[in-house]
Parts: C-alpha cells; structure tokens; sequence
C-alpha cells in the first residue's frame, strides 16, 4: 500500500480542533488520524508538510456559487455562457 503522510498545525473533525494532526492516507482514502506522541508516519510514507495550514478532511466545499453566477461586492451578476444564453442581468443582494 501507497501511504501519504500529511501534517499541519490544525485540522478540523466536524466536532472540534485538533493541534498538530497527521492524517495518513492509504491508496487514496483517509485510514487514520494521529496527534501527540503518537503522530509518526510509516518509514515509507511521502511525507506532505504543511505547517500553518488547518485540514479539513473529508468535507465538501457547498459554499460554490452556481454555474453562470458572479459574486462580487453588494450585487450578483448572471452570465450567459455561450449562444442561446440570457443576455447578463443585475441583482442587489438585500
């Protein structure tokens, strides 16, 4: 098996914060999570440091604005996208 070793400063489980995580990952799925004196990668391991960086393993990004949609500042612009698309509109975010 093909381990990866990640380690940061922070990572996020859902229910809180743990300091100084290492996630190892086996053929491309979370296996295991280890903090403390217990966080020592397999001798083989690609080792993936990211100092000052908080994980958040195995959440979904669903902040995503739809398909068209740009957001920027007090307003939301559509955009068609190609032939047949409507033509860009305006909408005040209240």
């Amino acid at each position: 098996m093909r381990w990866i070793a990640i380690r940061a400063a922070m990572l996020f489980d859902g229910t809180g914060l743990v300091r100084d995580p290492l996630v190892l990952v086996g053929d491309g799925r979370i296996a295991e999570i280890v903090s403390g004196p217990r966080a020592v990668a397999p001798p083989d391991a690609e080792l993936v440091d990211l100092p000052g960086a908080t994980l958040l393993p195995g959440l979904v990004d669903t902040h995503e604005c739809p398909p068209g949609v740009v957001m920027g500042g007090p307003a939301a612009r559509i955009v068609g996208s190609g032939p047949g698309t409507a033509p860009s509109r305006n909408f005040s975010a209240r």
